[in-house]
Parts: structure tokens; C-alpha cells; sequence
């Protein structure tokens, strides 16, 4: 189910499924920065990652003795979620473990998403809490993909990222799906990250604790930008497709 809200700057839409982002427009020119699916790049749109990112090998892993099996990036993202707030400018959504999360996932938690308009700011907040009676290990982030280029006339290679700061930077690299253990040198004091159809041809460009605390995704041919926020988290990731597609998404 899709829920909306709106003020006179934004508005967004989530679905119950996943409580999942699903479109944030500018009500100035009723421009869509959330990617629309326009082909086969990616299944969802804004999933939520939870509780693992990214994937394990053979989707496997051990728990206190016991083999457990678990796709990419969780299984949240494939849950419905109870609307349990919904006001002029924020609405709440709540997912509780199940019988059958435990099988997969042997733990009792409660994940609360909010997601609030301020001017023309989205703020998202997740918490995690935990039901149970034993230390809780997970990770969660958020993967939304944005239209790039902004309109139709741009190519991908229009486009850069612009990190908050200057960085001197490692690049992680993975293998499908994975992380490898391996780094290399991607930034050198600098804080802007062309983007072109060879960007993403060794899969996502993934950093950890860097200084920068937002990004933000610009055009060289028009003024529209998208600024990410990341402070606290240690990640950073970007990806595309192979070729550079109709959207990036982080």
C-alpha cells in the first residue's frame, strides 16, 4: 500500500512493502528524483537493507553452532510494515520479527522507520530494538537509486559526486557481491567523483570512514543536485550499471 505526504515544497511516497521510498518530487516543477524503474537495472527503489548488506558466500552463515540461509541485503525489504503514525509532515512504519524471520534470521527485534519533511529535507530515522534475550548482530542501510541523468537530454557523464571534503581515500573491492579484503587508491585529496559509462565497470565504488559527512550528486547542465547525508554511518557505497544507466544509486 502507498502511503503519501506533502508540504508546499516536497512531497514523498512510501510503501507498506518494505517501508520503502518510492518517490520524492519537487512540487515546484513536479520534477521525480526517486528512479521510476524505466528498465531493468534494479528490482526495487529505495529498499531498505537489513540485517545484513550486500551478500554472504553460498547466502550462508553460522550462528551458535547452527547453519542459517539468507539472500542479499536481508530480508526486510520483502516485509510488510504496519503504518503506525502518519501526520501532515512525517509518517512512521513498524515491522516486528516473525516465525518466520526467525528461521532465517534467530533473533526477536522491532524496526521502527520514520521518515519527516522539513522545507525541502527528507530526514529518515531507523531504529532497531531488540526483543530478545542475547546480543543482536546486524547491519542496515539504505540503497535508494535517483534518476541520472535529470532529464532527457544529459548523459550519465554529465554528472559528479561532490563529497563534503577533500579526501585522501581507499577504494574497497568486491567480488561478487562480496568485499574482497583488497583496497585501492580512488581519491587524492580530492572531493569529486566523475561519473562516465567505466564508472561502475568493477561494481560499486565503496569507502569507509571518511571525513566527509554528505554527498551530493550534480549536473553540469542544469542546477538540480541531491544531497546525501551519511553522518554515522561508516560506509559510503555508489553503484550503477555496468554501462551507466538512467540512475545511481547509493
Amino acid at each position: 500500500m502507498r502511503n503519501s505526504i506533502s508540504n508546499d515544497k516536497i512531497s514523498i511516497a512510501i510503501n507498506t512493502l518494505g517501508a520503502e521510498l518510492v518517490s520524492v518530487k519537487n512540487l515546484t516543477d513536479d520534477y521525480e528524483y526517486i528512479w521510476q524503474r524505466t528498465d531493468d537495472s534494479l528490482k526495487m527503489q529505495a529498499p531498505v537493507l537489513f540485517p545484513i548488506i550486500a551478500g554472504l558466500d553460498d547466502n550462508k552463515y553460522e550462528f551458535d553452532g547452527k547453519i542459517y540461509d539468507m539472500g542479499l541485503h536481508g530480508f526486510v525489504r520483502y516485509e510488510e510494515f504496519e503504518l503506525t503514525n502518519k501526520s501532515d509532515n512525517s509518517i512512521t512504519f513498524k515491522f516486528k520479527s516473525t516465525e518466520e524471520t526467525l528461521i532465517i534470521y534467530p533473533f526477536k527485534f522491532e524496526m521502527i522507520i520514520n521518515y519527516e519533511i522539513i522545507d525541502n529535507k527528507l530526514i529518515i530515522t531507523n531504529e532497531v530494538i531488540n526483543t530478545d534475550d542475547k546480543m543482536m548482530y546486524f547491519s542496515i542501510g539504505a540503497h535508494p537509486a535517483f534518476n541520472c541523468p535529470f532529464d532527457k537530454d544529459e548523459e550519465f557523464s554529465d554528472y559528479y559526486i561532490e563529497l563534503e571534503k577533500k579526501e585522501t581515500a581507499q577504494r574497497r573491492c568486491i567480488e561478487t557481491f562480496m568485499l574482497t579484503g583488497k583496497r585501492e587508491l580512488f581519491l587524492d585529496n580530492e572531493n569529486i567523483i566523475n561519473l562516465n559509462n567505466d564508472s561502475f565497470k568493477n561494481l560499486a565504488i565503496i569507502f569507509d570512514n571518511l571525513n566527509s559527512s554528505y554527498a551530493t550528486l550534480k549536473s553540469r547542465k542544469n542546477n538540480r543536485e541531491i544531497r546525501v547525508e551519511f553522518e554515522g554511518f561508516p560506509y559510503l557505497a555508489f553503484w550503477s550499471t555496468k554501462q551507466g544507466g538512467s540512475m545511481l544509486s547509493g
